[in-house]
């Protein structure tokens, strides 16, 4: 059978195309272009890992529910599981892939810094194939399909998308056919705008299962590219069996020991929830698949799978004591026994502009409110509550910058195994 010009042995989807095309000249520039340091700091997680499980999917569930994103969340037996993206009959698997890491990072990081509030969407598979068809210089170009470098350096040049309103540009849901429009004609000067808001700060080439194994236990995902298939069925571990021929990218979000001792991987796909039958193992996403050691080392020998480090996300804006009675205390002037409110304006997210004092006088006053005199305030009154110093700056203060390269995280995968009770039905 051939499907998309390419020889399938495995059952797939008879909708599905796949959508990895190699570029190896474009993709050796680039590794060359990368900084060294950051295969070095591959090779200090190699020896500093700790060979825990690490189930980075996990890291999704928290902002979803947060964010009341139901329609990634569903209930398979014991478990609330996230459901998977669906690229449908367009070769955007890359696009699908680097949502999916992206979005999983997001998380994580979002994990660590115990901050779910920060996650905002998952990313927006129509829009990252739009991005990534941009960096390798697809676009404008008929059929589908791009590359795992273009993604790789499209997530650190141009950005990333998340499924979420833009003005009107609507990129909540993802569409097969506005993915297919994206990859053609490119997102446009809104979107490309946004995007440049939340680039990445690294990626880095895995050419091998130990690499990748030490990767992962950092909490960092992979977008693997390779011609490796696999069957449709998974075993009692929900392992899937090598098969056949994919042109295929997918997402690495997960490592385990299996309990006869087999180092494993998982393999989150993008064909749906359905695409595959037999066991899943815990609370492992729909549409994903576990693959042995071995298998993982060959699809990373083709030379195209690249790890994602320091996503610059939503920042997070402290606005702790705008309710506080400190602080409205301090907003309210007492004259003639009356209080009023001094004015306070709202500007946007990006800061607060509040009337404050100025050596002895009011700065701003409201319109119909009496600018006092020196003997109004008591001295207390002219100073700020001690958790409002510097407000404006602790307002608009963002997380902290997102991090270089790839450091190590010991104790990542114990952060991961306590969100199971978030993963338990109600």
């Amino acid at each position: 059978m051939l499907l998309g010009g390419l020889p399938v042995f495995a059952q797939v989807p008879a909708s599905v195309n796949f959508g990895w095309i190699p570029n190896d000249p474009e993709t050796q520039k680039f590794v060359q272009s990368l900084p060294p340091i950051y295969a070095d700091q591959v090779g200090e997680l190699i020896k500093d890992d700790e060979n825990k499980d690490a189930l980075l999917y996990r890291a999704l569930v928290p902002g979803l529910i947060k964010h009341e994103q139901d329609r990634w969340l569903k209930t398979r037996g014991e478990w609330r599981v996230v459901r998977a993206y669906n690229q449908g009959s367009v070769g955007s698997c890359v696009g699908n892939a680097t949502a999916a890491v992206l979005s999983v990072l997001n998380g994580v990081e979002c994990v660590i810094n115990k901050e779910p509030q920060e996650f905002a969407a998952m990313h927006s598979a129509d829009g990252m194939y739009g991005l990534d068809r941009e960096a390798a210089g697809m676009l404008g170009r008929s059929g589908d399909g791009c590359y795992g470098s273009a993604a790789a350096k499209a997530i650190q040049t141009l950005g990333t998308l998340y499924q979420l309103k833009y003005g009107d540009v609507d990129l909540t849901d993802n569409v097969p056919s506005r993915a297919r429009d994206l990859g053609t004609k490119g997102v446009g000067t809104k979107l490309k705008s946004a995007a440049a808001e939340h680039k990445c700060s690294s990626a880095t080439l895995i050419k091998s299962s130990s690499e990748a194994w030490a990767l992962l236990g950092s909490g960092y995902p992979i977008n693997v590219c390779s011609s490796q298939g696999f069957s449709t069925t998974r075993d009692k571990e929900g392992v899937c069996k090598p098969s056949g021929s994919w042109s295929h990218a997918m997402s690495v979000i997960g490592r385990r020991t299996a309990k006869d001792g087999r180092k494993l991987f998982l393999i989150w796909n993008s064909w749906g929830d359905h695409w595959a039958s037999g066991t899943y193992w815990e609370d492992m996403p729909e549409g994903s698949f576990w693959i042995e050691w071995d298998v993982m080392n060959k699809m990373l020998a083709r030379g195209d799978s690249f790890a994602y480090g320091g996503l610059e996300g939503f920042k997070r804006r402290n606005l702790d004591g705008l309710g506080s009675k400190e602080y409205l205390g301090f907003l309210k002037i007492k004259e003639d026994k009356m209080e009023r409110t001094v004015a306070t304006t709202l500007i946007g997210a990006a800061g607060v502009s509040l009337a404050v004092m100025s050596g002895n006088s009011v700065t701003k006053d409201h319109a119909d409110t009496k600018a006092p005199t020196e003997d109004t305030f008591t001295a207390s009154e002219r100073e700020l509550p001690p958790d409002m110093t510097n407000l404006d700056s602790k307002i608009i203060r963002g997380a902290d910058k997102a991090e270089t390269g790839f450091v190590g995280r010991k104790n990542l995968p114990e952060k991961l195994n306590r969100l199971t009770e978030d993963r338990f039905t109600p």
